[in-house]
């Protein structure tokens, strides 16, 4: 077994990474070479089991995962726009993680929710009426 730890500096201050790998045939260099080019797959795997809820899902066939792999993929590449800098060489007030990111599109929802609920509220339509249309596509129902 082979292993290698990698510091995020040459003079080994901050950040290491520890790796673990059965060739020890390969340098480190090569180690560390192929573990960066998966470490989006990787970060990918975390997020989707995790703030994503693919975990959630159980299924008994190839067939059966598709669309909700397809959701997740949809929604990852989505949230990681939003982790993206507007202006290049931007990145104060960014956001990091991809839990981060569907915590503030979460609180984003909810706030056009609560918007959407008082305008319909103070435009004198009736709660029944409200809800009716907040939940119109659960129950079947389209309103105009």
């Amino acid at each position: 077994m082979r292993i290698v730890v990698s510091f995020e500096h040459e003079t080994l201050p901050g950040r290491q990474v520890v790796l673990v790998t059965n060739r020890v045939d390969w340098s480190a260099a090569k180690i560390i070479s192929l573990y960066s080019q998966r470490w989006p797959t990787e970060t990918f795997d975390q997020d989707g089991k995790g703030p994503l809820g693919f975990n959630e899902y159980r299924m008994r066939s190839a067939e059966a995962i598709g669309k909700p792999w397809c959701l997740v993929f949809v929604a990852y590449s989505l949230l990681h726009l939003t982790c993206l800098p507007a202006v290049p060489d931007r990145t104060k007030g960014l956001i990091h993680t991809m839990g981060d990111a569907c915590r503030q599109q979460g609180r984003a929802l909810l706030q056009r929710l609560l918007l959407f609920v008082h305008d319909q509220l103070s435009h004198g339509a009736l709660i029944d009426q409200v809800f009716a249309q907040v939940f119109a596509k659960q129950q079947g129902m389209v309103l105009a």
